[in-house]
């Protein structure tokens, strides 16, 4: 096992985020299951212990996500990027994360009694927010996906032409910059699921009145969406 690579990863603020929530659903998910050996020593009693396990992960993430505001703060000084799509895209997710966390963060304050008020509208409303925001990201990971298949297949087109004419230098960096196109294809397919995932996440609690998915559903598109997204980290760490 390589530790150094799995410290460098968990030292990451988004990493170590997927790691508390894969925690936090994947104990969710195993409750059903714990539920179905029945009502003794190894069944409900379990069933209840995973729920605490999963409700505690839960808590401690939104604590952890205190540091979300500073870190948008500082994406949004950061350069631009050239393609217009990717531009606006980038500008409405840091803008849009500016509302759901403070949102977020007071939702949290109520719950623990600093706030004297109901969170329930709070809650709802970060997570539309958030909604909107995985919206914005679907977008611009489709977009990128695009971007990357028409550069791999121009570049192909000139790794034939290059071997047309036998220029071998030529092909060995096209090929070389063919495979780095081909990995952040995946990568980026990897974050697709990731952020389809999220989507559901977000639709059942931002429209829980019309939410198609059950606990269970949520609790395994919750673990679907982090091994997807904690792969494409580990990936590049």
């Amino acid at each position: 096992m390589d530790l150094a690579r799995i410290t460098r990863l968990l030292c990451q603020t988004w990493s170590y985020d997927k790691f508390i929530r894969l925690g936090a659903y994947g104990s969710k998910a195993l409750i059903p299951i714990a539920q179905r050996l029945g009502p003794g020593e190894l069944g409900e009693p379990l069933a209840l212990r995973l729920a605490a396990l999963s409700s505690a992960f839960a808590k401690y993430r939104i604590v952890t996500r205190l540091s979300g505001i500073p870190l948008t703060l500082y994406a949004l000084g950061e350069a631009p990027s050239d393609d217009p799509v990717l531009r606006h895209c980038n500008t409405l997710l840091n803008w849009s994360n500016l509302v759901y966390y403070p949102l977020e963060h007071l939702a949290w304050l109520c719950d623990i009694g600093v706030l004297q008020r109901d969170s329930s509208a709070l809650w709802l409303h970060s997570c539309r927010v958030w909604f909107f925001n995985i919206v914005v990201d679907l977008v611009a990971t489709v977009h990128s996906l695009r971007l990357v298949g028409r550069a791999i297949q121009q570049l192909a087109l000139e790794v034939q032409r290059a071997r047309a004419t036998s220029k071998d230098t030529d092909v060995a960096e096209q090929q070389r910059r063919l495979r780095d196109l081909s990995a952040k294809r995946q990568a980026l397919l990897l974050k697709a699921v990731n952020v389809l995932a999220d989507l559901g996440l977000a639709f059942h609690w931002g429209f829980p009145s019309k939410s198609p998915f059950s606990e269970t559903a949520i609790a395994w598109l919750g673990v679907l969406g982090t091994l997807a997204g904690g792969y494409m980290r580990w990936k590049e760490t």
